[in-house]
């Protein structure tokens, strides 16, 4: 919870030029494309949530990469990278415990 959580609050922060842009101006995703940003109604309005980051961090946590949600910024790829990675090392790491256990 706690790799989900902090990097959902990183995916939050670096978007679109973090949360002092986003207070002054409407907030454009720059670093995601979400899927509601592809319908055809472009003119919707919508922006990203924190839930939307949330999402994103647990499908990258669970499944390593993003599932619905495309990584298009150069630092928001590195960040996918090392949560995929803490994920990864965070599994192998526990089924080791478990096996060396008995």
């Amino acid at each position: 919870m706690t790799n989900v959580v902090t990097f959902a609050v990183w995916y939050w922060e670096i978007d679109g030029g973090g949360p002092l842009k986003r207070r002054k101006d409407s907030h454009e995703s720059e670093d995601f494309l979400f899927p509601q940003m592809t319908r055809e109604k472009s003119g919707s309005g919508w922006s990203p949530g924190f839930v939307d980051y949330l999402f994103l961090a647990f499908n990258q946590s669970t499944a390593f990469s993003p599932t619905d949600t495309a990584v298009l910024s150069r630092k928001a790829k590195v960040l996918t990278m090392i949560q995929a990675s803490l994920s990864l090392v965070t599994i192998a790491v526990l089924a080791a415990r478990a096996i060396n256990g008995f």
